[in-house]
C-alpha cells in the first residue's frame, strides 16, 4: 500500500475500516449524531416537548385575596410546568 492507494481508496473503504481521524475542531459524525432513546432525549432536550425549562419574570394580573381586588404584579415562573 503506497499513499496514492489509500487516497483512491477514500474514507469508507480505509484498509482497518477505522474512522478517519477528523481535522482539528470539527465532529465527526458519531459526535454530531448520537442515537438516543425516548426517556434520554426527553430528558436531554425537554424544552422541545413541554417548552423552557428557564424561570422568567412578567407582569400579570392576579387576584388579592384579602381585597378580592385583581392587581398587576410581577410573577416568576417556569413556563414548562405551567404547561403540565
Amino acid at each position: 500500500n503506497n499513499m496514492a492507494d489509500v487516497v483512491m481508496m477514500g474514507e469508507n473503504s480505509h484498509p482497518n475500516n477505522a474512522p478517519a481521524a477528523a481535522a482539528p475542531g470539527k465532529k465527526t459524525i458519531e459526535q454530531t449524531y448520537q442515537k438516543k432513546t425516548q426517556l434520554e432525549h426527553i430528558l436531554l432536550r425537554p424544552d422541545t416537548y413541554i417548552g423552557s425549562t428557564e424561570q422568567v419574570t412578567q407582569p400579570m394580573f392576579v387576584l388579592n385575596a384579602e381585597t378580592k381586588r385583581i392587581h398587576s404584579k410581577d410573577v416568576t415562573y417556569t413556563p414548562g410546568l405551567y404547561k403540565i
